[in-house]
């Protein structure tokens, strides 16, 4: 089977692997490790899938490697991201992401992660665009929910499905607009806990009542006083 190129560059991590030495070379093993740690709930990606797409970008001209010789261990090879390549990360970096739900937790998540590490003045507009994205497509599937014949029970459910989805990713775009301004306006991160009940809670009134002393002024009060940023309830 023959995969589309450009479909095939959405799902792959080739962009991080460009975009993490776009600043300085590095090592493969590296490279491998820093995905891993700063995108590794995005990618899964094992060591030698890592070499591969490496060993791609060479071919296709977005890398080159110089030996690094060493005296008294092996020789490593340094990658650098090449004129090519650079063009090439920077036209991605700029390049609209569909709203596929994949598409957006593998790629856009990505676009997102670099937008705010090599052109942070450029983030605003990146959420802005993705949620014009969405909605345009959601005007798109409501339209086509309301042609659907009645008799037509599952293709009204999954529209209804995928439009249920591109709602939640309206409200992610919006935590991370809050949590980006808060990286922005304080320097440091904001890591998010959300609270709620189990709908299968052995005892969902204690679990209620716990929910509402963290909300309440007491409850607030404490997290405070550990360095928790207030919430709205």
């Amino acid at each position: 089977m023959t995969l589309n190129p450009k479909h095939h560059s959405c799902l792959s991590p080739e962009f991080t692997l460009l975009g993490f030495l776009y600043k300085q070379p590095s090592y493969g093993y590296d490279l491998h490790k820093q995905l891993v740690t700063e995108l590794g709930f995005v990618w899964h990606i094992s060591q030698s899938q890592t070499y591969n797409i490496l060993k791609r970008l060479e071919n296709q001209g977005d890398i080159s490697s110089t030996i690094l010789e060493q005296s008294k261990l092996p020789a490593r090879q340094v990658l650098h991201i090449t004129t090519k390549g650079r063009e090439r990360f920077d036209k991605w970096l700029d390049t609209p992401t569909c709203s596929s739900l994949r598409v957006i937790r593998l790629e856009f998540i990505t676009r997102l992660f670099f937008v705010q590490r090599i052109a942070p003045e450029k983030t605003q507009h990146l959420l802005d665009s993705q949620s014009a994205e969405i909605n345009a497509t959601l005007t798109r599937l409501e339209l086509s929910q309301a042609n659907i014949l009645a008799d037509q029970i599952f293709n009204r459910l999954s529209l209804r499905l995928r439009i249920q989805q591109l709602h939640s990713a309206l409200n992610w775009l919006d935590e991370c607009r809050k949590a980006l301004a808060y990286i922005l306006h304080t320097g440091t991160y904001l890591a998010m806990y959300p609270i709620a009940a189990l709908t299968s809670a052995p005892q969902p009134d204690l679990a209620a009542e716990f929910i509402a002393y963290v909300l309440s002024a007491d409850g607030q009060s404490i997290l405070k006083k550990w360095g928790f940023t207030l919430v709205n309830p």
